[in-house]
């Protein structure tokens, strides 16, 4: 039965990177971590409904940046934001490849 390899978010070693790539373990994130990502979360949910801009959070992106986006589109534009880069061409991504890209 495989072992878990912790991940921090923090001093990922290409040891570490090469463990993961063989998929011998699984891959979970550490307590520290998962705080991190849930503050991370709260400030964005704070920033959502300050009237101030913040980029990619309320306005649009690249030459959209000055566009402002009515706080009732706001959830449409992250799910289109992903959707737009949830494409691709040609053949499929060898799976060690997508668990490193997933990784990082």
């Amino acid at each position: 039965m495989p072992g878990i390899l912790p991940l921090s978010g923090r001093k990922l070693t290409l040891g570490r990177l090469h463990t993961a790539l063989a998929g011998d373990q699984r891959l979970a994130l550490t307590a520290d971590a998962r705080r991190r990502i849930r503050a991370s979360r709260r400030i964005v949910d704070r920033l959502r409904h300050d009237p101030a801009p913040h980029y990619g959070i309320n306005t649009g992106f690249g030459i959209l940046a000055h566009q402002r986006v009515p706080a009732a589109d706001i959830e449409k534009l992250q799910e289109n934001l992903i959707l737009s880069h949830a494409v691709g061409v040609g053949d499929d991504v060898p799976a060690e490849i997508v668990r490193l890209m997933l990784l990082l």
